[in-house]
């Protein structure tokens, strides 16, 4: 597979680490990096720098890379030259149910989070998705939305957009966001 970055995005909780994990851990030539594990390595708040150490480890490893990680931080946008200094060929939005996240969200017991409502997790999704979609288009790269119960879909864009540097449908379009029914 292709060296290159694609930048996997979405709402604490959602299940983007379970999907990245899952599918570097099944496939050789995919390594799975944590944007957050890099903040220790560059000045506190400076995005740019964050990015240029996430970019140079994802040159270090073999293959491809998903960077899992988020948009928007603590209600801050993320400048779109940090994520154009990653030099990513896709942005990848994982999304899902609210009251599915909040239910993670309370199960983990690993990580400290704030108490977070649907409500507030419908509009931070929302807001992810805009502003990913917004930073892709500002420099000419795929944007994909996956659902994060659909393995099997997240899968096979990733290979899709690794091999081709397109998303499958729409002739390499935008995909749509479709909210999943509340049920």
């Amino acid at each position: 597979m292709e060296k290159g970055i694609i930048l996997v995005v979405g709402v604490s909780g959602v299940g983007k680490t379970t999907l990245c994990q899952s599918l570097a851990s099944a496939e050789c030539g995919i390594n799975h990096l944590i944007a957050s594990r890099f903040v220790g390595s560059s000045q506190a708040g400076n995005q740019k720098a964050l990015a240029t150490h996430i970019h140079a480890a994802a040159q270090f490893g073999e293959g491809a890379s998903l960077v899992d990680g988020h948009v928007i931080v603590d209600g801050n946008k993320v400048p779109l030259e940090a994520v154009a200094e990653l030099r990513p060929r896709a942005i990848v939005v994982v999304t899902g149910r609210p009251r599915d996240i909040l239910l993670r969200l309370k199960m983990d017991k690993a990580r400290k989070r704030p108490a977070v409502t649907e409500n507030e997790i419908d509009r931070s999704q929302d807001a992810e998705i805009s502003w990913a979609k917004e930073l892709a288009r500002a420099i000419s790269i795929p944007f994909v939305i996956v659902d994060s119960l659909d393995t099997q879909g997240f899968r096979s864009k990733i290979f899709h957009l690794f091999e081709t540097g397109s998303p499958q449908g729409d002739k390499g379009s935008l995909n749509r966001y479709s909210a999943r029914p509340d049920t």
